[in-house]
């Protein structure tokens, strides 16, 4: 298997990723666990089923449901105390189902406490997936979704139907469009109430933390990251369907798992003399991306990061945009 093969395989599998200090972003984790007193949904799965799970969830969330998960902290021995009481209070169970969650011990505890509490359940397919008869028994009268089998409009309208007779989203009032500064109290206000995109000043685009890039929030198709981006986090580039190419300052050093989820325009990232670091479960659903590199700027690693040279080509700094 070439490296571009493995770059596009859903493992999260990371090569010497540099520390950072938002959790969330070096983990890839897309959004805070819901905490408030309203009516919220317990999202189960599998954590090796994570960057097929977290884009559909992320999208429950920007709809306005409330969603609680686990954020891909690994349990220890003992089944967490806290997982437990986000069960008891929730309105609707939701496990997604894969072979990987039928095999999980986890899951099935989650599974048998949601029964147990006949809590509302909807089982999501997400891969075709054979049930123990244990498991068949138990959920052979459960509302099921066969995502695998459905195109996005269609597993849209369905989940959004099975979800109203037991949890709405939150109600937000529709207002003018504006824009605003990236960190500032307004936006934090407008998206409280805003159901759409919130617009930020032009070179607010790139939410930057300590190096890590946390999101980019522009639109634009070859985009020039600041000599600031040290890091490229997780889900930094989620569902930038415009986005073709990308250039890195020689500043920045490492692409984390999930920092590009589904941008299908993406072609080529150009990277530079720092670049020590590319994990594997970086981009998914990105099918035709490439690299390159200014001339007599290679990277140290270039042979270890690169083992297939077919991906990989030298341009002439000359055309750097």
């Amino acid at each position: 298997m070439g490296i571009f093969d493995k770059l596009r395989n859903k493992k999260n599998v990371q090569v010497e990723t540099p520390s950072a200090t938002h959790y969330d972003s070096v983990s890839g984790i897309p959004f805070p666990a819901y905490k408030g007193k309203e009516p919220y949904m317990f999202i189960s799965y599998a954590h090796v089923d994570s960057p097929a799970v977290y884009p559909i969830i992320s999208e429950f969330n920007d709809m306005g449901y409330n969603v609680w998960y686990d954020e891909g902290i690994e349990p220890g021995i003992e089944w967490p105390e806290e997982i437990a009481n986000a069960l008891d209070r929730c309105s609707l169970f939701v496990v997604f189902i894969t072979p990987a969650a039928a095999g999980s011990l986890n899951v099935r505890n989650e599974i048998n406490f949601a029964l147990s509490k006949k809590l509302p359940f909807i089982a999501i397919y997400t891969k075709n997936t054979a049930l123990t008869p244990g498991l068949q028994l138990q959920m052979g009268s459960k509302q099921a979704i066969l995502k695998y089998n459905m195109d996005d409009e269609s597993f849209r309208r369905k989940y959004t139907y099975s979800f109203e007779t037991v949890l709405k989203p939150a109600v937000k009032r529709t207002v003018t469009p504006t824009q605003c500064h990236l960190n500032s109290s307004t936006k934090k206000e407008l998206e409280k109430v805003f159901t759409g995109s919130i617009a930020f000043f032009p070179e607010e685009d790139f939410e930057i933390d300590h190096g890590l890039l946390r999101k980019y929030h522009g639109n634009g198709i070859e985009v020039k990251l600041p000599e600031s981006v040290q890091i490229i986090g997780g889900f930094a580039f989620h569902n930038c369907r415009n986005l073709e190419s990308i250039v890195m300052s020689d500043e920045c050093g490492a692409i984390l798992d999930n920092a590009f989820i589904s941008c299908p325009r993406l072609t080529n990232i150009t990277i530079g003399k720092s670049f020590s670091s590319l994990s594997e479960g970086a981009f998914v659903d990105c099918p035709n991306v490439r690299f390159s590199y200014y001339k007599d700027r290679m990277p140290e690693k270039f042979d270890r990061l690169f083992p297939d040279k077919s991906i990989v080509s030298e341009i002439d700094e000359l055309y750097q945009k």
